[in-house]
């Protein structure tokens, strides 16, 4: 066993991002579960949305809400994909060789990830929208993000940086 591989921080990264990718598979699964419960029983969720919110338009909302549902599903699979490259990377470090082209592949599908991610917040609040509209308190808040777009352009020029570094030393040891 490599020194690396028993440093302390990339122990504490690879225990961190996993228990969140527990947790979003957690959330995830709820929610797909929830669906179809939604589904066959309309008439109860139904009801029980017009006694807390008399002015909701009641049957109307199932729709948006399994959109809803579907939408963060679809994003907590993404952010747990994109938690799995960044584990990936991690271990290449404790591995001893990080710099390696296929964590310059990940470093880019992370880029693209966060992209995706922040863009599909656009029908996430547009659904939230609507709900708001039909439920004057309930409250959501999704918005496009600077610092993912950051992210994802600080990953993409990681991923550059890592597939001009694997050159490099590729090259230096053929000439060696």
């Amino acid at each position: 066993m490599t020194t690396l591989s028993r440093d302390p921080l990339l122990t504490a990264a690879r225990w961190i991002v996993n228990f969140i990718m527990a947790v979003m598979a957690f959330a995830g699964t709820v929610m797909l579960v929830a669906i179809p419960l939604i589904l066959f029983n309309q008439g109860t969720v139904v009801a029980e949305i017009v006694s807390e919110h008399p002015e909701a338009a009641g049957s109307s909302l199932i729709g948006p809400i399994t959109v809803f549902l579907l939408v963060i599903i679809t994003l907590l699979a993404l952010a747990i994909y994109w938690l799995v490259n960044l584990r990936r990377i991690i271990n290449s470090v404790g591995d001893g060789d990080p710099f390696i082209p296929i964590n310059a592949d990940r470093l880019a599908r992370m880029g693209w990830i966060t992209l995706i991610m922040q863009f599909a917040a656009f029908p996430a609040t547009a659904v939230a929208g609507w709900v708001q509209q039909q439920i004057s308190d309930m409250q959501f808040d999704f918005e496009f993000s600077l610092t993912g777009l950051l992210l994802a352009l600080l990953l993409f020029i990681l991923a550059r940086i890592f597939r001009h570094g694997t050159t490099l030393r590729d090259d230096l040891e053929g000439t060696v």
